[in-house]
Order: structure tokens, then C-alpha cells, then sequence
């Protein structure tokens, strides 16, 4: 009775350890004893099979799979932007300084007229705007003084130079025979008063 006690016991440790094993697969474990030496009948040899389950335990742990976030839940931090400085560029005489994004200082410069003459109208000298109409011509001694036109209404009678001190001769300039302060006066004027022409000038 006491080798058969010993082996359950052995049996039962046996069994204890193959259920602990990690990644054991199926496994056989085979006891036996050899008979005592006395030769009793009661001492034979024994020998247990004992086959394990399958270990269910993984061989590697499975791979982890990373969360998805949607789209619509991802937020980005907001940009931004650093604060706008005014670059006015200069006033004109219709606009006022005026920045790149519609900001505008001051007033506008206002026009600079140049006076209007016998050949175009008030023209301001900064941008070249023109104003009203042109102005009537500007006639000396018979010509316009902007565009040289003639005047219609100016006298066409030919004028001469007589000396105002000594000789009868008129002429046609005022440094001829060395005259001293001479009159201009009409030809018309010359002749009533008795003056010939000269042949140095004439």
C-alpha cells in the first residue's frame, strides 16, 4: 500500500506541474516503477499515460490596431494673422491719401487752374483737368499775344516815326538819322503835317 500511495502522489505533482506549463502543446508523461527487489508480485511494474489538453493560452499578443478619429472631429488651432498697418499713398487733387485697403486720410488737394486763354480752357497744372471754356483772344498792337491771330477790328493804317525836332522825312524805325525821342504816329498823320518819306529807310 505504500509504494501505491507513493506513486499517486507522484502522479498528481506530474499532472499539476504539465497544467502550469505555458505553451506546452499536447504531452506525454509516462510513470513507472521497477518491482522491488524481493520480488513481490504486489510491486509490478505501473504506467500511467496522461495526455494534456491543448494550451489555449496565444503565443504572441495580437497587434493593436490604432483608433481612427473622423474628420469632422479634428480641429486645427486658428491662424493668426498680425495686425494691418495703414501705407497711405499720396492725396491727389480728387482723392484724399488712401491706403491698399480703402483707408483714406485727410482731403483731396483740390485742382490747381491755370487761366484759361484764346486756345484751351482753365487747365490745372497738377493733373490736367480742364474747366469751363476757352477765353477770348488777347490782341496788342493789332496781334492775339497767346496765339499771334490777328486782331479784325485793329487799325491797319501803316504807322512811322518823325523826328520831333528839325527835318520833314517820316520812317519806318525809330533809330533812323539818329533821331532824338521821335513820335509814332500814322502814316496818314505824317503826311497831313507835311512829312515825305525817307529813302534811306523807305
Amino acid at each position: 500500500m505504500t509504494i501505491k500511495r507513493t506513486l499517486s502522489i507522484i502522479i498528481v505533482l506530474l499532472l499539476i506541474l504539465s497544467l502550469c506549463a505555458c505553451g506546452s502543446s499536447n504531452s506525454s508523461i509516462i510513470v513507472s516503477s521497477n518491482p522491488d527487489t524481493s520480488g513481490s508480485t504486489a510491486a509490478t511494474a505501473a504506467s500511467t499515460a496522461f495526455t494534456t489538453a491543448p494550451s489555449t493560452v496565444p503565443t504572441s499578443a495580437p497587434a493593436t490596431v490604432p483608433a481612427t478619429i473622423p474628420a469632422t472631429e479634428v480641429t486645427t488651432a486658428p491662424v493668426t494673422q498680425p495686425p494691418h498697418v495703414h501705407s497711405f499713398s499720396s492725396a491727389t487733387c480728387t482723392s484724399p491719401k488712401t491706403c491698399s485697403c480703402g483707408a483714406t486720410e485727410g482731403e483731396a488737394n483740390g485742382h490747381e487752374w491755370k487761366d484759361a486763354t484764346c486756345s484751351e480752357p482753365q487747365t490745372c497744372t497738377e493733373c490736367g483737368a480742364t474747366s469751363g471754356t476757352t477765353a477770348d483772344h488777347s490782341f496788342s498792337d493789332g496781334k492775339c499775344s497767346y496765339c499771334g491771330e490777328n486782331d479784325p477790328n485793329f487799325n491797319q493804317e501803316t504807322m512811322v516815326w518823325i523826328p520831333t525836332k528839325g527835318g520833314k522825312k517820316y520812317h519806318t524805325h525809330a533809330g533812323c538819322s539818329n533821331m532824338i525821342d521821335p513820335d509814332h504816329v500814322t502814316l496818314s498823320q505824317a503826311e497831313s503835317m507835311g512829312f515825305t518819306p525817307c529813302k534811306r529807310c523807305h
